[in-house]
């Protein structure tokens, strides 16, 4: 999906059939299959928060719809929890490791302070944790993390990565049956599937 909303949406006026993972926006008129990005979100931050953390950074570009979704849940989390949002922590970092290791650098000698993160993917989170140890900081011990995805990486990744699942399988199923449904001429249906806290270290 990413950046490319109005380009599929000129794709279903003109009837082609098309099924996309992302996420479900305003004036939606293709078929998106996604995982609950707000849900995710909020679950992460929560986990974060019940680990006694106070000063949660966000690592992700709202600009994107599923990370903007995960954004909206982190800040849920914060407000349920009676935590002040402070604007000053998310950091619309892209999936490139240079700049997030230049957002983590950025973020440790300038402010404000943190002290844990929620990443919006599990490499990015992975990025975030051996930047954070190059500049001195531990983690958990300093500053807890928790990824998105699930990638298989993440259970041997150390320390093993505490993360938001998505049902990759059964999302790649429901992608073709939507696909298959508007062949036969069935009109296009988003559908949101579950996601889970994969807790770890």
């Amino acid at each position: 999906q990413w950046h490319h909303h109005d380009q599929l949406n000129e794709m279903a006026v003109r009837g082609v059939p098309l099924a996309v993972w992302g996420g479900q926006l305003p004036g939606q008129l293709y078929a998106t299959v996604g995982s609950d990005n707000l849900q995710g979100g909020r679950l992460a931050t929560a986990h974060l928060i019940a680990q006694g953390a106070k000063r949660v950074a966000f690592f992700g570009d709202p600009e994107l719809p599923e990370i903007n979704l995960r954004h909206q849940g982190y800040l849920l989390a914060l407000k349920d929890a009676g935590h002040k949002v402070d604007a000053r922590l998310t950091r619309p970092a892209p999936f490139v490791r240079e700049a997030i290791e230049q957002e983590v650098e950025r973020l440790c000698a300038e402010g404000p302070r943190f002290d844990s993160v929620f990443a919006a993917s599990d490499l990015m989170a992975m990025t975030v944790i051996s930047t954070l140890r190059r500049l001195g900081r531990e983690v958990p011990a300093e500053v807890r993390v928790a990824g998105y995805d699930d990638i298989e990486l993440a259970q041997h990744f150390h320390p093993p990565l505490t993360t938001v699942r998505q049902p990759i399988a059964e999302a790649g199923q429901a992608l073709i049956e939507q696909l298959l449904s508007q062949m036969g001429g069935a009109r296009a249906q988003p559908i949101l599937l579950p996601t889970t806290l994969e807790v770890r270290e």
